[in-house]
């Protein structure tokens, strides 16, 4: 892994609240305890507020406020912004704006009857969509997938039916 890979990895571990050494954490990536070191100096001058504890109950931490900044998503956040900004950019659009638990993106009209409806059904009821004609194509495009799936699941039906 990168360097930046392990700094992340390093960040994720630290914010489960766990006290890790840097021998564990060197353990858990797979890289030299001088490596770990490395990254935390790094992080440390991102300003990543890293705390270090000496003796035998020692270790590395973050401060809890930290874990709680914008910085950090949820597994469906990380999921939602990674496939929104790849089709984004594939679009040609940009985020506009990050908020806590909020991402706002500009797309083109175009884009709105076409492409987005589908691409949003894979987060099912976990988005909160503002734009009425959104809306309206996603009930639009959920409701041909619905046709389309009734139709398979009765013509199975019937073919079971006509095997017996």
């Amino acid at each position: 892994m990168t360097k930046s890979d392990n700094m992340l990895s390093i960040l994720w571990m630290l914010r489960s609240g766990k006290r890790m050494t840097a021998k564990q954490l060197a353990e858990e990536l797979e890289i030299h305890v001088r490596a770990v070191y490395r990254c935390i100096d790094s992080l440390c001058a991102s300003e990543v507020p890293i705390l270090a504890d000496s003796g035998p109950n020692g270790g590395y931490s973050i401060l809890s406020r930290f874990t709680d900044s914008p910085l950090f998503f949820d597994i469906e956040e990380q999921k939602a912004l990674i496939h929104a900004s790849i089709f984004a950019k594939e679009a040609g659009h940009a985020l506009v704006e990050r908020k806590p638990e909020e991402a706002v993106f500009q797309l083109e009209h175009s884009m709105l009857q076409t492409y987005v409806p589908y691409f949003l059904m894979a987060y099912s009821t976990a988005l909160q969509i503002e734009s009425e004609l959104l809306v309206g194509k996603m009930v639009e495009a959920n409701a041909r997938m619905l046709a389309h799936y009734e139709a398979m699941l009765a013509n199975s039906t019937r073919r079971k039916e006509d095997e017996r």
